[in-house]
């Protein structure tokens, strides 16, 4: 868990948070490709950061004239982790398929052998 560093800028700190959502949402999009993807340890780690966010965002925005880059990184974050819960439920039902599958074979086994 890493802190969130209140004596710096709340607008450095906050593309900071944003930039690790999203390398961290890309990094679950890629599940499908790579199963061996911790999508558990990223979903914690995204929301640590998210929480990290919520408390330093007021500050950022209070200070800032220009609030569409900031804005921008928050969309950016959004499309990316929309993608990303897209990817982990495909895998997840494609995973209950071949469970339901493995079953359904295991009960044809046990029926075979009695």
């Amino acid at each position: 868990m890493v802190e969130v560093d209140t004596s710096e800028d709340p607008v450095r700190t906050s593309s900071r948070i944003l930039a690790q959502l999203l390398s961290y949402t890309r990094q679950m999009s890629a599940y499908d490709k790579n199963p061996d993807i911790n999508v558990a340890a990223l979903t914690s780690a995204c929301e640590q950061r998210l929480e990290d966010l919520k408390k330093v965002l007021p500050q950022a925005l209070e200070s800032m004239k220009d609030k569409s880059s900031i804005q921008g990184s928050v969309r950016a974050v959004q499309a990316q982790l929309i993608l990303s819960m897209d990817v982990v439920e495909k895998a997840k039902a494609e995973a209950s398929r071949q469970l339901i599958g493995l079953s359904k074979t295991r009960h044809a086994i046990r029926a075979y052998h009695r």
